[in-house]
């Protein structure tokens, strides 16, 4: 980027620091003067979803979702930092994080699935990207699995991206018989472990959970803040995603493999969206970290007068659904 005002702001000494102490005082507004329904959220095969633990203490919930929401920003950086997605070092990642999350208001003030998803999905990328190419890949693939399938005990929503990883192994160059071996076996282990400990029994399962979709389009009209945000997220991913394609040859086989997987896992999560849509707070947060890495990376590959208006522009898009969910009422 050519504006040296832009690149202080983004790649500034204290930009990380002030990411944080602007999304903080913006989501303690939101918290303290918008109306924010709760988003719907799908119980898990045996246990009830991640949010029902703290939806009688309202403070505790979007203290616990906020900090985890800065957590999950910090981790994109510490991804990018430790496996080179980004070609320049920048802290774009967590700029995009904390924006997305800050001006979806209704996901940003209660502690639910989808943020714990968020986690859980930036821990599997850690433990996914590290097998690339390596011996340790069986490792790397019970242990995604099991906690994948462990997440879906209490969010079934999960349970349709553990498929995508076992394409991300192939993504790597780790998909061995022994790798889809040890996939299969941490998908049964949390199940053995419950099952044999007595904790339950089978017929409290219920296992169709994690494939029972009803699809529905977005209700606009009532909803039309949440929507005008998810589908402005989708098209910045599919543009940022379309804009690095001319710029992947550039960039290292094994840096390919890595964004490679990051676009998968966008453009699926926004199906997700579209056939899961009554639950899409479960989906939204994954949505949002995808999507920061790959803007990031489109930004970091444009240099020129335009990269600073399309970046203002997007700020903008962002900050209107925000402030006019805080001053509607």
């Amino acid at each position: 980027m050519n504006s040296r005002s832009l690149n202080i702001i983004i790649n500034g000494k204290y930009a990380i620091p002030a990411y944080i102490s602007v999304s903080l005082i913006l989501s303690f507004l939101s918290y303290k003067l918008s109306f924010s329904p709760e988003t719907g959220e799908r119980s898990g095969i045996l246990f009830s979803s991640f949010g029902v633990f703290l939806e009688k203490n309202i403070p505790l919930s979007f203290i616990i979702n906020v900090l985890c929401t800065i957590g999950c920003g910090l981790l994109l950086l510490y991804l990018d930092k430790t496996f080179s997605l980004i070609r320049q070092h920048t802290s774009l990642p967590l700029f995009f994080f904390l924006l997305f999350s800050v001006s979806n208001v209704p996901q940003n003030l209660h502690f639910g699935n989808g943020i714990v998803l968020a986690l859980l999905f930036i821990v599997c990328l850690f433990l996914l990207y590290v097998s690339y190419q390596t011996s340790d890949a069986p490792k790397a693939a019970f242990s995604i699995s099991f906690l994948l399938t462990s997440c879906s005990l209490f969010c079934s929503s999960i349970s349709l991206y553990i498929p995508l990883f076992l394409l991300g192994f192939y993504q790597m160059r780790a998909l061995s018989l022994r790798t889809v071996i040890a996939f299969i076996l941490g998908i049964f282990t949390p199940f053995w472990i419950i099952l044999g400990s007595g904790i339950v029994v089978y017929s409290e399962m219920h296992l169709m959970k994690a494939f029972s979709f009803s699809f529905s389009l977005p209700d606009i009209h009532h909803n039309i803040l949440e929507s005008s945000i998810i589908i402005l997220t989708v098209l910045l991913g599919l543009f940022s995603g379309i804009s690095n394609l001319y710029h992947i040859y550039n960039d290292k086989i094994q840096t390919r493999a890595y964004n490679g997987f990051i676009n998968i896992i966008s453009v699926f999560t926004s199906l997700f969206l579209l056939i899961d849509y009554q639950h899409y707070g479960d989906y939204w947060p994954i949505l949002a970290a995808c999507v920061s890495l790959q803007a990031s990376h489109a930004f970091t590959n444009i240099r020129n007068k335009q990269a600073s208006i399309i970046f203002y522009i997007i700020l903008t898009c962002y900050l209107l659904p925000y402030l006019w969910n805080l001053f509607r009422n």
